[in-house]
């Protein structure tokens, strides 16, 4: 290879490499704002379970193909020579032979194979199926927890706030001689445990924000995350479910049965003897020409003598029935997490509605008034500390109230089996 033969593939090799480190940068960066319309699209494409799971779907698409040839095996020629001379040594003559044999299938062994292989693949691209929805409600999930986190955040931030304004009134007061200093140091105390939770709520944020990351393929060294949306539950009609056939789950176990239904149905064609059909050519003798056919039978034995696939087909068999008793018991798991499912979003929605308008804000109007209260003597600082709690709490069982129902959604709408992969709406 010359020198600028070989300058130009290593050009064409890094202008190949730069063309797709740029498209994987258009598509982490595609991902590094992450919305509720392209939320599970992200989380499909970046899943390595389902990168796994497509190299299984090459595999058994390989095993389909290869049982597709309509022969089973490819023609055979075999060619023998050999020299014939006569008694004394007087006349010397080259005897060959030709024969073209090939083997036939004459019990349906190939539509048998293909049948096998096609229920396999489909077992496998069930399965993905439901891998699919496993890895979107599980994106759906972190989405949520990184919402509730930042308003976590929100409402830390609140508390240390109204903390600061608390211990610059109990400073006040006490630097007139109105309370004891002590009350200030408590006040402080209070702020200082409010500025550590505000620290903890930060940190739980940065934990959630990693975790979407990674659901979502966007690289810790990346484009920085940008999360939009808020805490509104996933939508899920109380109607919306559909046939128990078509649900992913009994789906793969359906073509599981039908997979080793056809492989014990391939075992029992393959008891059958495969013919051999030849013709061969030969000189013989001396100068002796001969043209024929020939046909091939194998002699089946009996077991244990010869093999009869008996043992292949009880256990394909068994595998068919125990498929089939997964059946029913899928079933009645589907029901029963449905149920469960739609219980336990009632219950978080019923909980939800206890947090009215009216109440949170009045929970936050009182927040903002503890340090005027106590700034008027009104109110002692230990008593204005354990009501600041008490409202801070309500405020983060909203947010908590919140993510429940949302979580709740999630598992509501896996349990139906609606397709929320695009949006979940």
């Amino acid at each position: 290879m010359s020198l600028r033969r070989m300058f130009t593939g290593v050009l064409l090799g890094l202008a190949s490499a730069a063309c797709a480190t740029g498209a994987f940068a258009r598509e982490t960066a595609s991902c590094a704002v992450v919305t509720r319309a392209k939320l599970s699209a992200c989380a499909l494409d970046a899943s390595a379970s389902l990168e796994s799971e497509r190299w299984l779907h090459e595999a058994a698409q390989g095993r389909l193909d290869a049982a597709s040839p309509w022969l089973p095996a490819n023609p055979s020629l075999a060619v023998t020579g050999a020299q014939r001379t006569e008694a004394g040594g007087d006349r010397t003559v080259i005897n060959w032979t030709a024969t073209l044999s090939q083997q036939l299938e004459v019990a349906g062994q190939r539509g048998a194979r293909r049948a096998a292989a096609s229920a396999e693949l489909e077992v496998v691209e069930r399965g993905r199926t439901v891998l699919a929805r496993d890895v979107v409600a599980h994106a759906w999930e972190s989405y949520f927890e990184v919402l509730a986190a930042r308003e976590r955040v929100g409402v830390a931030d609140k508390l240390e706030a109204a903390l600061q304004q608390l211990q610059e009134a109990a400073r006040a007061r006490a630097e007139r001689g109105l309370v004891a200093p002590v009350e200030a140091d408590i006040a402080e105390l209070a702020r200082l445990k409010a500025t550590q939770e505000r620290i903890a709520a930060l940190r739980q944020l940065r934990t959630s924000q990693a975790s979407l990351s990674l659901a979502v393929g966007v690289a810790p060294a990346g484009p920085e995350l940008t999360v939009t949306g808020d805490l509104t539950p996933i939508t899920v009609a109380p109607e919306a479910r559909p046939a128990e056939a078509t649900r992913p789950e009994i789906a793969a176990l359906q073509a599981e049965k039908r997979a080793f239904s056809e492989r014990a149905r391939l075992f029992r064609r393959a008891r059958v003897p495969d013919l051999t059909l030849s013709v061969f050519a030969q000189r013989d003798g001396f100068a002796e020409r001969v043209l024929g056919v020939g046909v091939a039978l194998p002699l089946p034995l009996p077991s244990p003598v010869g093999r009869t696939f008996a043992g292949e087909i009880a256990e394909a068999e068994a595998r068919s029935r125990r498929a089939e008793s997964e059946l029913g018991r899928k079933r009645r798991q589907l029901r029963a997490s449905l149920a469960v499912a739609r219980a336990e979003y009632d219950s978080r929605r019923a909980e939800l509605e206890l947090f009215t308008p009216e109440r949170r804000a009045r929970a936050e109007q009182t927040l903002l008034d503890l340090a005027s209260e106590i700034a008027a003597g009104r109110l002692s600082v230990r008593e204005a500390i354990t009501t600041e709690r008490s409202l801070i709490e309500f405020l983060r069982g909203y947010v908590d109230a919140r993510l429940a129902l949302c979580t709740a959604s999630v598992a509501l709408a896996r349990a139906s089996g609606v397709a929320f992969e695009r949006g979940g709406q």
